[in-house]
């Protein structure tokens, strides 16, 4: 039955593959069955790991983190540094974590892709939900060199099964190389 309910997922293509990490439902709902589910679509599903991505120009590592539901369940805890083992340095780093509270002590990614808040689904939960995410509800966030966007998805959670004054979200992300800047620099031989 979980594999229906995501069949349309597998339609998902991308140049490079397409990447997810799990979230706090699909631990209450057996994540084991999920990863499966998402993976027979051809998901790859990071769990405290990276994935590195030729591209022309170098790398860029995507990096997943588990939830921390799943330490709830007996599982793993989210561990960046145990999931950029062996990731080139050079590379720019991609974070993907269902929650995005805990952004702010990720400063060896670039790029952190959360979800998890629903956009606060209801306006007026907007505070109660940016407390327990610090700070963190919807849109694009900037902690030091850390750049975080938080969608606010299209789901909804079954505890308030509707939005107000909070629009669903299918978010597109386009990453560009930043531009190449020369700076002129006088010669004091003259040349």
């Amino acid at each position: 039955a979980q594999a229906e309910n995501v069949a349309l997922l597998g339609a998902l293509t991308a140049r490079h593959g397409v990447f997810g990490v799990l979230g706090n439902h699909e631990y209450y709902a057996g994540a084991r069955g999920w990863a499966q589910a998402f993976g027979d679509l051809g998901i790859h599903v990071l769990h405290n790991t990276h994935q590195v991505v030729q591209l022309e120009r170098g790398h860029l590592v995507v990096v997943g983190l588990a939830d921390y539901a799943e330490s709830r369940f007996g599982g793993d805890a989210p561990d960046l540094q145990q999931a950029l083992k062996g990731a080139p340095e050079e590379a720019v780093r991609i974070l993907l974590m269902h929650q995005p509270r805990g952004a702010s002590a990720h400063d060896s990614v670039d790029v952190q892709l959360s979800g998890h808040t629903h956009g606060g689904q209801m306006f007026f939960l907007h505070p109660i939900l940016a407390y327990f995410n610090d700070g963190f509800v919807r849109g694009l966030y900037r902690e030091e060199a850390l750049q975080l966007y938080v969608s606010p998805g299209t789901g909804l959670w079954g505890g308030f099964a509707c939005r107000i004054g909070v629009p669903a979200e299918i978010t597109r992300i386009v990453l560009r190389a930043p531009a190449v800047r020369y700076d002129a620099v006088a010669s004091s031989s003259g040349e």
